[in-house]
């Protein structure tokens, strides 16, 4: 190799090295910020109908300094909620409420099917996430069914049904995902919890114990 190839390849290592440098200084000076975390959490709604404080399944309460406003007045709403923690402070980057009631006794509502995506027990609530066929021109109705409670060798299971209505004007155009959470907070005595919906694919049967 020449002396002057040689040199031409010292400039490049020197350079790339420089390169490298300062890339790994840029990376320590850059801010962290803390992750973005998607959950389904309650909301508590102020007498103005501010967003005041938001309660995590884990028990967990944080305070909302945000200006966030909500339709509601003094009440309490189950919402899908993007947001950061940062020690004691929650900073609130999405939040809509979502479908959430007490199962009903006795309903003979009419149980249209779902696309079933995934489910997962939480505290007091079992939450799932469906997808729903529609045009968008029209609202689905959901609820929750009380099916039955049976004991049996000191097994107490909770039977429940999820309900769904589709408007017959709305047509079958695309997939819209819905994310719904029924509250559990007056079973807490059963031992385990029997979740039946009606999917595209038939029923599904979902079981969870309830500790």
């Amino acid at each position: 190799m020449s002396i002057m190839n040689k040199s031409i390849s010292v400039i490049i290592l020197t350079l790339l090295t420089m390169l490298f440098i300062q890339a790994c200084s840029d990376d320590d000076n850059e801010e962290i910020y803390p992750p973005l975390i998607t959950d389904l959490v309650c909301a508590e709604i102020s007498n103005s109908g501010q967003i005041s404080r938001i309660i995590l399944d884990g028990g967990e309460t944080y305070m909302v300094s945000q200006n966030i406003m909500s339709s509601k007045r003094d009440t309490t709403l189950r919402c899908r909620c993007i947001y950061t923690l940062e020690q004691d402070d929650i900073t609130i980057y999405s939040i809509e409420h979502i479908f959430s009631a007490k199962p009903q006794e006795h309903d003979s509502s009419v149980i249209d099917p779902v696309r079933f995506i995934c489910a997962w027990k939480s505290a007091n609530y079992l939450n799932l996430s469906i997808d729903i066929m529609t045009s968008g021109s029209e609202t689905h109705t959901f609820g929750f069914r009380a099916d039955s409670i049976t004991t049996e060798n000191d097994i107490k299971k909770g039977y429940f049904s999820l309900l769904h209505k589709q408007p017959e004007n709305d047509f079958m155009s695309y997939f819209d995902t819905k994310y719904i959470s029924m509250p559990l907070h007056d079973y807490t005595d059963c031992d385990s919890i029997i979740f039946t919906l009606n999917t595209f694919n038939g029923i599904k049967v979902l079981k969870y114990a309830n500790n």
